[in-house]
Parts: C-alpha cells; structure tokens; sequence
C-alpha cells in the first residue's frame, strides 16, 4: 500500500501537464488569431492606375540619372511623327523600338507589391534619393504633348534572384513626389548611357553573302581578300606581293567578314567630322550589294561613313537587280548623314595594311587561307 500515494502524485501531474499543455496551445492560438486578425494583408495594384488608358499620350520620356558630385545626365525619348521614337541626345537617331515598347509595357504594367518606409531618411539605403540630391535613383518621367506628366517614377535598388517565370522582377520604386516607398514588381529597361538605347544596328550581312572585301581601297596598295564561292570556309589574299602571304586564315578571314555583324558603339551627324581624305573600305556580295565604308580618326576612335550601292556588273545571270537597289536604298535611308564610331576589333580589321596583314612568305609553308 505505500506505493498508492506515489501513483496518485504521478496521475496528479500528469493531469497538470495536460492542463498546462492546453493552456500554451490556447495562448499561441489566440496570439495567432489576433495577430491574423490585425494583420493588413496588402494585395498588390498597379503603381501607376490611370497610365494604362493614358499612355498613348505619350510624346516624351525623360531619364534622369545622377552622377553623384557631378550632377546629372539625362536621357530624353520623343515620339517623332513617321519616325517612331528618337533619342534627343543623338540629334533625334532613331532608338530601338523593341527596347522602348518594354520600357511603356514595363510601366504600364509594373505593380505596387508590398509597401516599404515613407520615412524618407531610409530612402538612401533602398537607392530612392532622388539624382539631385547625390541620390542613386533613376528618375522616368512620361509626358505628354504639352510636357504633362502622365507617370513619374524613382527607380532604386533591383533585388536579386527574384525573376519569376514571366520575367518580372522585384525593385524598389517610389513615385516622385511622394515618400512612400514600395517594393514593385515588373520588368523595366534601366539602361544609363545614351548608346544603349539607339538603333544602331543599320543592316544585315551574313557571312555566306561575302564574296570580297578590299581594305585601303583607293590607295596605292589596297589590300584584296576574296572567295570563289559561298561554300569556301576561307578567304584568300589575292594581290599579296612577291615573297610576302597572309598571316594566316584568322587575320585575313576577319578582315575579310568585318562588316558581318556590324553594330556601331556612337552616332553624331557626319557634318560633325572630314570625310575628304578619309581610307575607304568595301564588301561586296555574291547578289551584287557593295558596302561603302569611308572612314576618319585614330587609332584609338575611328568614325565611319557607310552607304551602299548596287553593282550591275557583280550581279549573276540569275540574280534581281531591283532587289538589291532595293536593298541599297533602304540601307542608306538608315545611314545618310551620320557617322557612326565602330568599336575597337572591327576598326582594326579594316585599317590593316598589306604590310600588317603579311609577313614573309619563307617563314613557314603556310599558305593565306588554307
């Protein structure tokens, strides 16, 4: 019988710790119950509600970027009429379509995600100091024809890692004017230098379609690389001087293909640069389109005037004349009057002499192209 208080104590405290055990579950779910309760689940809206129906309004848009101690660079979109959208900055070259249509979806679609500070002194750390303030923000102005805003926008920091499966990613935005910060979600081009968004791919030149290419052409000593026929993999030196070949398929081939590809770095009027005594350079095609190149600068910067040409002479018995005139002329609709700065490999392809592009012929039994 003296084990029976023992037994009554333990069921005793067993009975507590059930009791007690209820008692936290309760205490936690009634915490949780008020917590949901008085929690603002916030839904997430578009952040600007009326640009929708108002962007096609829009006849101009501003980036503002700062540059810290020295001041700010703006970036200036207008609508020009049967020109689409040109970059003020370039003397109105036309900027890539595809870039500013992402640019009027992206806000037309960007969402207000969640809300973030409307204390203005943590503005700095999300990037939504606004440019003339030393801050990191990239301001988006959207104007109308009178200069209205129809959109206004901070852009801040981006966060990382957070694109989801359409795309749209996750940064920290505010609308100017206004010190609540949000973090949006979209999918925004953000681009900082002029360059980025100009057009500046003025026409198309696959590899297959390059029959020659003569580099220093009106010079005493042009430098001629060609090929027979499309299905040659190479180009070959074909006036290389006695005793001197090619340094090889690499070199003569690049020079050969420099144009294929061609996307200029900069634009600026050709009015701005001499031309007269400039170097020129050609490619010319297997369906009779010659490539003008007329270059000036340095080493360092060179600029180059092209402009294209039908050549009755090169083209075959079955070719289409007025295809290539064709061709020609819509190439030099994007290209008369301006200059355009070519990025450093493709201006070392087409300055190279007949003495850079040999060497010896009795160093080794190599020959060019093969």
């Amino acid at each position: 019988m003296a084990d029976q208080p023992q037994k009554s104590a333990l069921r005793w405290l067993a009975g507590l710790a059930v009791v007690t055990g209820l008692s936290v579950i309760g205490a936690v779910t009634a915490v949780l119950t008020q917590q949901s309760a008085t929690e603002v689940r916030f839904e997430p809206k578009p952040f600007f509600e009326d640009l929708e129906t108002g962007i096609n309004k829009a006849e101009r848009i501003v980036y503002t970027i700062g540059k810290g101690l020295s001041g700010e660079s703006k970036i200036t979109l207008k609508r020009k009429e049967g020109e689409g959208w040109v970059l003020d900055q370039r003397f109105d070259f036309p900027a890539k379509p595809e870039l500013v249509r992402k640019l009027i979806v992206g806000l037309v679609e960007l969402e207000a995600f969640e809300p973030r500070t409307a204390n203005p002194e943590w503005h700095r750390p999300l990037g939504l100091t606004a440019p003339e303030d030393l801050g990191r923000a990239v301001r988006i102005e959207v104007l109308d024809g009178e200069g209205a805003r129809l959109a206004a926008l901070l852009a801040g920091e981006v966060v990382e890692d957070t694109q989801d499966a359409q795309g749209r990613g996750l940064l920290y935005a505010r609308k100017d004017g206004d010190d609540q910060a949000w973090l949006a979600r979209g999918r925004l081009p953000l681009l900082k230098n002029v360059s980025e968004w100009l057009d500046l791919k003025v026409f198309e030149l696959p590899r297959e379609e390059v029959k020659r290419t003569v580099l220093w052409a009106e010079s005493e000593e042009p430098v001629i690389i060609a090929r027979e026929s499309a299905e040659e993999t190479n180009f070959t030196l074909s006036n290389a001087p006695e005793g001197r070949t090619g340094r090889g398929a690499a070199i003569v081939n690049g020079s050969a293909t420099a144009l294929v590809g061609l996307v200029p770095e900069d634009v600026i009027p050709d009015t701005n640069l001499s031309f007269d005594e400039g170097p020129l350079a050609f490619t010319e095609t297997f369906s009779g389109l010659r490539l003008n190149v007329r270059m000036t600068g340095s080493a360092d910067v060179l600029w180059a005037k092209i402009y294209a040409e039908a050549d009755p002479a090169l083209v075959p018995e079955s070719g289409d004349l007025d295809a290539v005139r064709a061709r020609a002329d819509a190439i030099n609709a994007r290209t008369r009057g301006w200059a355009f700065r070519l990025d450093q490999p493709t201006a070392v392809k087409l300055a190279q002499s007949m003495q850079a592009i040999t060497r010896p012929s009795d160093a080794d039994g190599l020959k060019t192209g093969k």
